[in-house]
């Protein structure tokens, strides 16, 4: 060490004499020989410090080969994070050592040992045995990986390296060939086999690297073993896919004769060879979720850092920033985090926005086509990649994997064989087809959970197949698709009201995009509008429990309009009954389509359906005053509902005769309904309805005055939707508490809770349940004595429920009327009108951004 003290770079303060890491003062968890390594790259001042140096300063009386140095060094680089302008702190000094390029400030003196000699690069020797070129740029985000396969080449006397193309495989082979060097000593030796146009020419190819000259009886797999059988070397075999048996008979060969040459092979699908140690290479990591993202935590992740180190490289004044921070990130998520790929991407920025560039992504086969010249010609654009795996696939593999492109997310091997096994493929041959695929990185394999495995395509695999599908002809296997989920979701609507709510999304939740597509090829033009009339009616529900409202209405309306004679009549009566649950209570637009919904079902004999319809009926007809009617209406859906056993469906009724008998001010009654409500969703597993009863009861403690108790169950609704239950049910839940704290004068965790419920309405689009949020916003400002904004938001309030006929709740209209008291004390007549008027005319980004304060 040398005199300092601390050292200072970035966020971070390096304590050596206390062998102590901190960021933003925080100690970072690194290990004493991790912060020892550390330090001598900082005392270098920018120079490069050799491994060699680097072993013997932090481990002086071990033995411990290059692959220590590498596993340390990225777990420096991991703790490290990326540097404020996106570059590594610590580089790699092709086949030397590494480099500290971060500014670094010196503070304090004290007495400490000397540093370790700093050697210079120098370049490689002449001599040196092997045909390994220079890494000419850095290797990004793939130090974890490198320490790794090190690890599993000293294992391993074949390691195999696959993915898809573009992700990476050949540059991690040659950073792993450069730290291997000297283990080796009769050299590192690669073959490249791309351009191979025979496979019988690979033993000739690697003999030819070798300089051996092939002649006589001795075939040149043997004339090549036999050279190797004295050598310690390592073979890199790179890009083996499209000669793989023969690479695998020759590795298979080298393998048994000579004992101390291994074997580093880059490849789609491993070689299947005795002893060999497969390594799948995944793409870069991305963030899983892009709103709010910071550029801190976004650099965190080896897809954002390669994008920024080459956007840089496009355009010197980049710089990652918060406000671009998601943007980036979508554009690595589209990309699939594929090196090759954003290597490609990045460069488009000489001439488009970020946001132009992502939103180009869906034509990404023209986009990407500005790769180095100096590649393989199938580096240089994101087609020629794919059309690489593409043309080298057997024709039963191309018709499948054109196929799975319509599926719109992931899939399980029953549906891929109902979908994709017709002509000329038989289903019997899917499963084999698929493992194939697998094994060639163009099909991911999930991880397995409690259901059945599911397998995706990359989106940007899926581009590309679903262009080949459309070549040949798709519209048979979105039909296929389509029917297929037909019969599934119809399964789903009759497991749906016995099974609990968490098992049942479980199992139907994944295939949410693979809905989407079949719904979008139904009714886009030449679709089959039955087979999406049929989808339609039977995913009401699901879009539901997946608070997917918007969405759902969205295909409701283009159903709607095709309802006809012809319609059957299930469907057309689940179409019907849909429409009368898209409703809250006392609409009475809903009461048409309750109504015809319970004639078909109950034509069509099915007493659980037309129950449900008529209890929708009573819904629409249930007015705070004015219950008589729909209490008659809710008492006949009752005895048809309840001799079926517990359900869903009779759970959500006696939530209704609750709220009945709460609009009829018998809190008591609505206590004891409300009770037996929630028991029996806890004994059916319905979750969501649950956690809408604690908030039922919430209200009818609020009702009687009981304001702490409101507040309790309140808070307990919340913290139970937080822990997996329905968004929606957490929009009311968060929207009812906030009333209840800015009730009882805590105005700031009133409004904050109020804030919350805001948004997280506005993202689900739920329009009448931002305007209940708004206003009780606007109580929290009369309350505080802002009655200009109170009046406004309230003169917004009216207007949406006059547009919408809806009809405030008890405890919303008694809020309602404290409000109007606040504006009638601080606000003349014709001042007061003014203001509402204001807030009528609003829009609802208008409304949110003035309760916001943005």
């Amino acid at each position: 060490m040398d005199d300092t003290e601390e050292y200072r770079f970035g966020p971070f303060r390096l304590i050596l004499r206390r062998l102590e890491l901190l960021r933003d003062g925080v100690p970072v968890p690194l290990g004493s020989r991790n912060v020892e390594l550390l330090g001598a790259l900082v005392e270098a001042d920018g120079g490069m410090v050799t491994k060699r140096a680097l072993l013997a300063r932090v481990w002086p009386r071990e033995v411990h080969g290059d692959s220590t140095v590498w596993v340390a060094v990225a777990t420096v680089r991991k703790a490290l994070g990326a540097a404020p302008g996106g570059e590594q702190y610590i580089v790699s000094v092709p086949n030397r050592g590494y480099r500290f390029t971060a500014p670094v400030t010196r503070i304090a003196t004290n007495t400490m040992t000397p540093a370790p000699p700093v050697e210079s690069i120098r370049p490689r020797p002449e001599t040196l045995p092997g045909n390994l070129p220079h890494v000419v740029s850095t290797l990004i985000g793939r130090e974890g990986e490198i320490g790794c396969c090190l690890a599993l080449m000293e294992q391993a006397k074949l390691l195999t390296i696959t993915g898809p193309g573009g992700v990476g495989k050949t540059r991690l082979a040659l950073a792993l060939g450069d730290a291997a060097r000297d283990r080796h000593p009769d050299g590192v030796w690669l073959v490249e086999l791309a351009t191979l146009a025979s496979a019988e020419l690979v033993p000739e190819t690697i003999a030819a690297m070798l300089g051996l000259s092939v002649q006589g009886s001795r075939t040149p797999t043997e004339v090549v073993a036999t050279y190797l059988r004295q050598k310690d070397a390592l073979l890199i075999l790179d890009n083996c896919e499209h000669v793989v048996i023969e690479v695998a008979q020759l590795a298979d060969a080298i393998l048994r004769n000579c004992p101390q040459v291994r074997i580093l092979a880059t490849s789609r699908e491993p070689l299947r060879v005795s002893g060999e140690q497969v390594y799948p290479l995944p793409s870069l990591a991305v963030p899983k979720q892009v709103e709010g993202l910071t550029a801190e935590h976004a650099l965190t992740h080896s897809a954002i850092q390669l994008f920024a180190a080459r956007a840089r490289l496009a355009v010197a004044d980049f710089a990652l920033d918060d406000q671009i921070a998601p943007i980036v990130a979508s554009i690595c998520r589209r990309l699939d985090g594929i090196p090759l790929a954003i290597e490609l991407a990045a460069p488009r920025l000489r001439v488009l926005t970020l946001r132009e560039l992502l939103d180009r992504l869906d034509q990404r086969f023209g986009l990407l086509t500005a790769g180095s010249r100096a590649v393989l010609p199938r580096h240089q654009t994101l087609k020629a990649l794919i059309d690489w795996s593409w043309d080298h696939l057997p024709e039963t593999e191309r018709i499948l994997l054109g196929r799975l492109a319509v599926f719109g997310g992931s899939f399980t091997m029953a549906s891929a064989e109902a979908v994709t096994g017709a002509e000329p493929l038989a289903e019997a041959q899917i499963l084999d087809l698929i493992a194939e695929l697998v094994d060639k990185s163009l099909v991911v394999a999930l991880p397995a959970g409690a259901g059945a495995r599911r397998y995706v395509l990359l989106e940007t695999i899926r581009h590309y197949a679903a262009e080949r599908l459309a070549e040949s002809g798709g519209d048979a296997t979105a039909r296929r698709l389509a029917v297929h989920l037909c019969d599934r979701f119809e399964a789903a609507m009759r497991t749906w009201p016995t099974t609990p709510d968490v098992e049942w999304q479980a199992v139907y939740e994944p295939d949410l995009d693979n809905l989407r597509a079949a719904l979008s090829c139904a009714f886009e033009r030449g679709g089959d509008a039955s087979l999406g009339l049929r989808l339609v009616g039977y995913t009401s529900d699901f879009w539901a429990n997946l608070s997917l409202l918007p969405e759902r209405q969205r295909w409701l309306a283009k159903a709607q309009v095709l309802l006809d004679a012809q319609t059957p009549p299930e469907i057309a009566g689940r179409i019907q009954l849909a429409l009368a649950q898209s409703g809250s209570f006392g609409d009475r637009s809903k009461l048409a389509p309750a109504q015809e919904a319970a004639a078909l079902f109950r034509a069509l004999n099915d007493p659980l359906l037309s129950g449900w319809a008529l209890a929708c009926a009573g819904l629409a007809l249930l007015r705070p005053g004015a219950v008589a009617e729909a209490e008659s209406i809710l008492r006949e859906a009752e005895a048809v509902l309840r001799p079926l056993g517990p359900t869903k469906f009779l759970i959500m009724l006696l939530n209704m005769t609750g709220g009945l008998h709460f609009h009829a001010g018998q809190i008591e009654a609505a206590r004891a309904v409300t009770g037996e409500a929630r028991d029996l969703a806890r004994r059916l597993g319905a979750r969501n309805l649950r956690d809408s009863f604690t908030i039922n009861l919430a209200e009818c403690d609020l009702a009687e005055g009981q304001l702490d108790a409101a507040i309790a169950r309140g808070r307990e609704a919340v913290v139970s939707c937080r822990a997996g239950g329905s968004l929606l049910t957490l929009s009311g839940s968060l929207r009812n508490l906030s009333g209840y704290l800015i009730r009882a004068g805590d105005l700031a965790a009133g409004r904050a809770t109020a804030q919350e419920a805001l948004r997280l309405a506005q993202s689900l689009g739920d329009g009448i349940k931002v305007t209940l949020s708004l206003e009780h916003l606007a109580l929290a400002a009369a309350l505080e004595g802002d009655v200009a904004t109170a009046a406004r938001l309230v003169g917004y309030g009216d207007a949406c429920h006059a547009r919408l006929s809806q009809t405030r709740q008890r405890n919303e209209q008694a809020a309602r009327e404290t409000v109007q008291a606040r504006l009638e004390a601080g606000l003349d007549a014709e001042t007061r009108a003014r203001l509402m008027a204001e807030g009528a005319a609003w829009s609802e980004d208008a409304a949110i951004a003035a309760a916001l304060g943005v």
